[in-house]
């Protein structure tokens, strides 16, 4: 009988860092995180992903229950998928996702699981591990040969989105509010009343709250206006 093969690969973002002499006002983010992607030839079964984080309560999470992430959230200080990680993943979601799917299947639970990182894993029965030859990943691997790179496509492009998203929904009273408050003499005596960006904020926080209540997750306005004030302060490692 056929058996199901998966391929597994550690992918690392970094976030991109210019000289400052090429831009003195930029300041360079130190954060980072590694995912590890998963899927079987049979493309029936994306394993979750594994998010490997340097800080385990970063403070975008604040409040969040880590469980209920759509991805498996890990960390160490580098942010790297270590051996016994990679062997927690392994026992710990691995196992139980594919055989799972094995059964949804009706079909056999043996499974040819392809690392391109000879990580530490305790023999299983019905699961074999190929670990591939150092520097061919890019060759060999199945989720390099595009599954990564139309990843980060549509994660940029989602990123894209959202991003002009947002800056259309800024609106021209807004504009125009902050530009009154730093130059009051272009806007002469006679003008109209501007609504208060803390306002727009200040709904949309409730809004957010609102949203986040009816996920059952636990997020409160302080933690809301803690991340929005968090770009104020100096980025750390």
């Amino acid at each position: 009988m056929k058996p199901v093969s998966f391929g597994s690969a550690c992918h690392q973002e970094a976030t991109l860092q210019k000289k400052n002499h090429q831009c003195p006002s930029f300041k360079p983010a130190k954060d980072q995180f590694t995912l590890l992607l998963g899927g079987n030839a049979a493309a029936g079964c994306k394993l979750k992903p594994m998010m490997v984080h340097h800080a385990e309560n970063p403070r975008a999470l604040k409040g969040i229950v880590k469980s209920t992430l759509p991805v498996i959230w890990k960390a160490n200080k580098k942010g790297w998928v270590t051996a016994s990680l990679f062997e927690d993943s392994f026992s710990h979601y691995f196992v139980p996702e594919v055989k799972k799917y094995c059964e949804d299947k009706s079909i056999p639970f043996q499974v040819i699981l392809l690392v391109d990182h000879a990580a530490v894993i305790h023999p299983l029965f019905n699961i074999t591990t190929l670990f591939l030859p150092p520097n061919t990943t890019s060759i060999l691997q199945p989720m390099d040969q595009g599954v990564i790179a139309t990843f980060k496509a549509l994660y940029l492009l989602d990123a894209i989105k959202i991003t002009a998203y947002a800056w259309n929904k800024i609106s021209e009273t807004t504009m125009k509010r902050v530009w009154k408050k730093l130059c009051p003499q272009l806007f002469g005596t006679n003008v109209e009343r501007f609504e208060e960006p803390a306002e727009i904020v200040q709904q949309n926080t409730e809004a957010i709250v609102t949203l986040a209540n009816i996920l059952d997750l636990d997020v409160s306005a302080t933690d809301i206006n803690y991340l929005l004030e968090a770009h104020k302060e100096e980025l750390t490692n």
